[in-house]
């Protein structure tokens, strides 16, 4: 995911797979996502965010 919104749709894919889990299940997403996710099974935490539109980045959220 790279903070868009349009990748919630996989959040939502991974509930449905998951939703009779008896785990719990973090899901790490970039901080422009996680208010907008405030409303699933999973355990919300949270990951940096880079300008780039892709790839494996590692950056401070400003």
């Amino acid at each position: 995911m790279n903070g868009l919104r349009a990748n919630l749709i996989e959040l939502a894919k991974l509930e449905e797979i998951h939703a009779d889990a008896d785990v719990d299940i973090l899901i790490c997403l970039p901080a422009t996502l996680i208010t907008q996710s405030e409303d699933t099974l999973f355990d919300i935490g949270g990951q940096d965010y880079h300008a780039a539109t892709g790839g494996v980045h590692t950056s401070l959220t400003t």
